[in-house]
């Protein structure tokens, strides 16, 4: 998750990408994002 918002990392120890263990899969050409988009 990004925003415009900076947080004081020092103090955040916490990683934004959540690791976990669980497998993962990358989707390629998932084609349109948007409804109505052609």
């Amino acid at each position: 998750m990004y925003s415009t918002y900076q947080r004081n990392f020092s103090l955040n120890t916490e990683c934004e990408a959540d690791p976990s263990k669980k497998n993962k899969i990358i989707i390629l050409g998932g084609g349109p994002n948007r409804i109505g988009k052609e």
